[in-house]
């Protein structure tokens, strides 16, 4: 038994319902996968047993070990579904079996994408969570990059203290010419870094000017 997140899966009872699918799969295209394990010559024998059995068991599990035992988002669950049939092409055509166009990968992805639905391992909350992730990511970059720009402007970029003399309007000047830079995207990519903040620093200086409320 494993926990997985807040589900406690059987990782053997699971593996066996993908290997149930790809089983499933081979069966609806009378293939067999020569095994001497395997015998043939019972009807109700496994499609995939002994070491091939245990091949997909290796590829499922260490699927799953790659996310922590978590649960996946739709696409990473995708994702292994598609690594696994993959494996079960491999194996076929290491076996002989050449695949025939009218094998249908596709829905067999599907299938496999399902189990993992079905077993609980897919979560939506996931991907929500991602998505506010790379949300903050961004906007804790912004941040800092406009806190790099206004430190720039006040420091590097002089403001002629004559013009502004009240700290707190030129400290406002470079907020606003961060802000222009990283949120607004004002600049001119055929300048330079320094050029596109010189410029910007003289239309907010001429803003400020005509706005003396602002003050």
């Amino acid at each position: 038994m494993k926990d997985l997140g807040v589900y406690i899966v059987d990782l053997k009872e699971f593996v066996g319902s993908v290997v149930d699918q790809l089983e499933d799969f081979l069966d609806a295209y009378d293939i067999r996968i020569d095994n001497k394990d395997r015998d043939v010559q019972d009807p109700c024998a496994a499609i995939i047993y002994g070491k091939d059995y245990d091949y997909f068991s290796d590829i499922i599990i260490s699927g799953l070990k790659k996310y922590h035992y978590f649960e996946l988002t739709y696409d990473e669950a995708k994702h292994e579904a598609t690594e696994i049939v993959f494996a079960l092409l491999s194996l076929l055509m290491q076996k002989g079996h050449v695949p025939d166009i009218e094998y249908d990968f596709n829905e067999l992805v599907d299938s496999i994408e399902k189990t993992y639905e079905f077993w609980g391992l897919v979560s939506k909350l996931k991907e929500k969570y991602e998505k506010i992730d790379d949300k903050l990511a961004k906007y804790i970059h912004e941040h800092k990059m406009m806190e790099e720009i206004k430190q720039d402007i006040m420091d590097i970029v002089t403001i002629d203290p004559k013009k502004f003399p009240k700290y707190k309007i030129r400290q406002r000047i470079a907020e606003k010419c961060a802000v222009d830079y990283v949120i607004g995207c004002e600049y001119d990519c055929n300048k330079s870094y320094w050029e596109n903040l010189e410029a910007l620093k003289r239309e907010n200086e001429k803003f400020f000017l005509n706005h003396p409320e602002y003050e």
